[in-house]
């Protein structure tokens, strides 16, 4: 339909929530709070003011199946029936029922028989303004665990096809054909001046969305009020400060990153900060010369003495290793050399020649021969020295010999290289010795004068020098020993710590003693400030964060709320009911409101705007009372009957004749609008599918009449309900409108019921069906009157007495028929009455029933055949 294609297309240029709030809408989902809560996260997802962890449900935009899916050429869908219904209200689903394919089908239930459900079903697969939100399974029973489930059988043209609906699924677009009305599904509604209004199908979609756009903006602007800043008030004395400044431009556009750098404040800030106002409160120079002096004692003792550390460091230690390492291997080599030149004891008696005393004495002797005993003389060799340095005894050749051997041994590559290693690992052993001479009070003290300043730096430098001293013992120990075992040093020296400081002590030194210069005074003051300004905003790091997500929240819902604007949905609303709505439209609603309920007052419909839309609002014709509305004037009954008349103007609209169906349409009718609904229908079943629900019996009879009167095909069954459930299939229809023979034959039915139980039992079943057999037995006494008696000239239910080709069949009744009756009535009536202080007459056994029924079964063929 081009209506239905128009609003698509406008549709799909509409925000995400409105596409999604269309589709809802369109298959009348009920719009309560959970649908707005669920088209708020759409629209928060949308416009970006709901937390990433937010669930959002899925968007379903508006699609042509949601719609009536037929065009011009589409062909009729006729509903042939319904079955496997499983877990649906109290629904029992053991057999399937069947819809007569064409003319009318008429479904009788009373109170609880499950009529309701199958409606529920039908509003939910196919065309109908009210749909149920959800259909509730059978609360009673125990199986909450199956899925609901019903097929659904049905024709569309000659292909008979099937369609399986599985609780909440979409519905197939040839099943929107068939629309269903139903007490809330009619198109007239109140408005809020009072005023009834019809809205054609489709063209109402624009009401419902404007006046959800109003909800929508309420609740958008409810968060808009909730999110207030929570920035506390800057100090009037910073605002002025560049961190004031700042504060005062943030909008929705500020990015984290800006946001970072301007809420950062380091320790190098705050340190910056005091220093600046130690220059703005004290004496600078006195400060500059403090400064100074600090940085030379810390630079003097504490830097000087962490520098001596560094033999600790661990390549430091290793080059001791390795020059121990030597000495200790030259000295085997030496060992071994002097043992092999001095083996021979006749000519070297003494032990230990060549070792390492030895050789200090012999160096020894040797330098005091040369500087002291013999001066200039070579030592030995020289033929001058002819006495012993050390026990001045005349030196004999064997002495002198003796004296050439020692000292070619020592000048031997073997001596010499021992020599050099003892001599370098001495000197590098004697500096680590010497490590505990150092006076460490001044190191102390300046180590003291730094933890005021930064304990941190004290700390590290004490856990330092902790492992240092425990490096230190473990390196004297090692010299000692052959072994070699070093507790190495895991921390970093914090000398480059400590030169940073002094240097940082002698900078602000410099700084300080600049302070005293007026500019450079000037200077500090906006420094500080700025400094203070930056401070704050820091520590209101987390408000600041929250205020930018705030406004950026604020301007989603603004953009939010922009969308819920009604005028774009008033102006299409109003393009398209003056293209759509034309005087046809007019004069059919007025046909069927005629049709339905003449000579009442006239209506018609008259085009008018509320609510951002425009509809149809009904007005009095010929009316003395301006003021007066329809809705003043109109009962319960004839807004039902208007709103069948609006159901009807928009049915005939439609391309195509597919299957109505009815749920209780009379409602609130007296009999002569129950007539003409029946007449009404009847016509319609003609020349479409037309399908019945109802309970009230009046009803049920006047469209048998009306059936038969247009000549139209039915078919009519019951739904009961027993302790299987609801809505079990009953090919008959109810006795008290069933015809006599009808009758006579469920009375025959339970006659022979009771005769079954008695004859297995063995107990009588009189006073168990003696009340249900009398009461029927009655009541078909009765109809027997009036359908045979009479002819059906006068009948109950009937709103007029009919004599054409009937009232001659009364002039064959004989006084023994009327006896017959009489008698027949007296004994089915009796004992159905209070009796009072009299005894009751007994009730009539079976076997005399079944005689009874049996009379009375040939009487009303006799008189029907005469």
């Amino acid at each position: 339909m081009a209506i239905i294609n128009e609003i698509l297309e406008w549709a799909s240029s509409r925000p995400n929530w409105q596409r999604d709030a269309l589709r809802r809408i369109v298959i009348g989902e009920t719009i309560d709070q959970k649908a707005i809560n669920e088209l708020m996260l759409i629209i928060g997802n949308e416009y970006n003011f709901i937390s990433d962890d937010a669930i959002f449900p899925p968007i379903r935009p508006l699609e042509e199946s949601h719609f009536l899916s037929c065009d011009d050429n589409c062909a009729d869908v006729v509903l042939n029936g319904i079955s496997e219904v499983k877990n649906i209200n109290a629904l029992a689903g053991t057999d399937p029922i069947e819809f007569n394919p064409s003319g009318l089908t008429i479904i009788y239930g009373g109170n609880g028989s499950g009529k309701s459900g199958y409606v529920r079903i039908l509003k939910k697969i196919c065309a109908c303004r009210d749909v149920p939100r959800k259909i509730l399974p059978n609360i009673y029973s125990s199986e909450q665990t199956i899925k609901q489930k019903a097929k659904i059988h049905f024709k569309t043209g000659e292909t008979d096809s099937e369609f399986s609906w599985k609780g909440d699924n979409e519905s197939l677009p040839e099943l929107k054909s068939i629309q269903v009305f139903d007490s809330k599904s009619g198109s007239i509604f109140v408005t809020e001046e009072n005023n009834l209004a019809f809205s054609p199908f489709g063209l109402g979609v624009f009401k419902t969305l404007a006046e959800l756009c109003g909800e929508i903006k309420r609740e958008i602007e409810s968060k808009i009020v909730q999110g207030l800043s929570q920035i506390p008030q800057m100090g009037i004395d910073i605002q002025q400060s560049e961190a004031g400044i700042w504060l005062s431009k943030l909008t929705h556009r500020t990015k984290q990153e800006e946001v970072d750098s301007w809420v950062q404040f380091a320790d190098q800030d705050k340190q910056t900060l005091l220093n600046v106002k130690e220059k703005l409160q004290k004496d600078p120079e006195k400060k500059a010369n403090e400064l100074k002096a600090k940085a030379d004692r810390c630079e003097t003792h504490l830097f000087s003495y962490l520098s001596k550390c560094d033999k600790f460091e661990s390549k430091e230690i290793e080059k001791l290793r390795k020059l121990k390492e030597k000495m200790e291997s030259t000295e085997k080599a030496y060992k071994l050399a002097s043992n092999v030149a001095f083996k021979d004891r006749t000519k070297y008696p003494v032990i230990g020649v060549g070792e390492g005393e030895w050789r200090a004495l012999w160096e020894s002797a040797k330098q005091f021969s040369i500087h002291t005993a013999f001066p200039g003389k070579q030592f030995p060799g020289d033929e001058a020295i002819d006495r012993c340095v050390l026990c001045h005894q005349i030196l004999i050749p064997d002495a002198k010999q003796r004296f050439s051997d020692f000292e070619k041994f020592v000048k031997d590559d073997t001596s010499e290289k021992f020599s050099e290693a003892a001599a370098g690992f001495d000197m590098a052993a004697d500096e680590y010795e010497k490590f505990n001479n150092i006076d460490t009070k001044p190191i102390d003290l300046a180590l003291e004068e730094l933890k005021k300043d930064n304990s941190q730096l004290a700390s590290e430098i004490e856990s330092f020098l902790f492992e240092v001293q425990a490096c230190h013992t473990s390196v004297a120990s090692s010299l000692k020993e052959k072994k070699w075992e070093i507790t190495p040093i895991k921390l970093t020296s914090p000398k480059t710590k400590v030169s940073g400081y002094i240097e940082t002590l002698r900078k602000t030194s410099v700084e300080f003693k600049a302070a005293s210069n007026p500019e450079e005074k000037e200077r500090l003051q906006k420094q500080k400030l700025n400094l203070e300004g930056k401070k704050w905003l820091s520590e209101n790091k987390n408000k600041i964060e929250e205020e930018v997500i705030r406004l950026k929240k604020r301007n989603a819902l603004g953009n939010a709320k922009r969308s819920t604007n009604p005028r774009q949905i008033t102006d299409k609303s109003t393009e398209m009911v003056d293209k759509y709505v034309g005087q046809e439209m007019y004069r059919t609603f007025e046909e069927w409101v005629n049709v339905l309920s003449p000579h009442k007052f006239k209506v018609a419909l008259d085009t008018r705007g509320d609510h951002a839309v425009t509809y149809h609002s009904l007005k009095l014709v010929n009316s003395n009372d301006s003021t007066a509305s329809v809705a003043d004037i109109a009962s319960e009954g004839e807004h039902k009957a208007l709103a069948l008349a609006a159901f009807l103007t928009e049915v005939s609209t439609f391309p195509h004749k597919s299957c109505l169906v009815f749920d209780d349409p009379v409602c609130s009718l007296d009999h002569i609008y129950r007539k003409r609904v029946a007449d009404t229908f009847a016509k319609l079943a003609k020349e479409r599918q037309i399908i019945v629900f109802t309970h009230d019996i009046y009803f049920l009879l006047s469209l048998v009449e009306a059936s038969k009167k247009h000549e139209v095909n039915r078919k009519m069954f019951q739904l009961l309900s027993n302790s299987k459930g609801t809505g079990i299939y009953d090919d008959n229809i109810p006795f008290n409108a069933k015809p006599v023979n009808s009758k006579i034959k469920e009375i025959n039915k339970i006659i022979q019921e009771a005769k079954r139980v008695e004859k297995e039992t063995g107990e009588s079943a009189n006073l168990h069906y003696s009340d249900r057999l009398l009461n029927k037995f009655r009541i078909t006494i009765e109809r027997v009157v009036e359908e045979v008696y009479v002819n059906d000239v006068v009948a109950r239910y009937k709103w007029n007495v009919t004599t054409k080709g009937k009232i001659g069949q009364i002039g064959k009744i004989s006084p023994e028929d009327c006896i017959f009756i009489d008698d027949m009535m007296d004994k089915y009536s009796t004992p159905l009455h209070d009796p009072g202080t009299e005894t009751p007459p007994p009730p009539p056994e079976l076997e005399e029933i079944e005689t009874d029924l049996l009379n009375l079964k040939r009487k009303v063929s006799e008189i029907r055949g005469r």
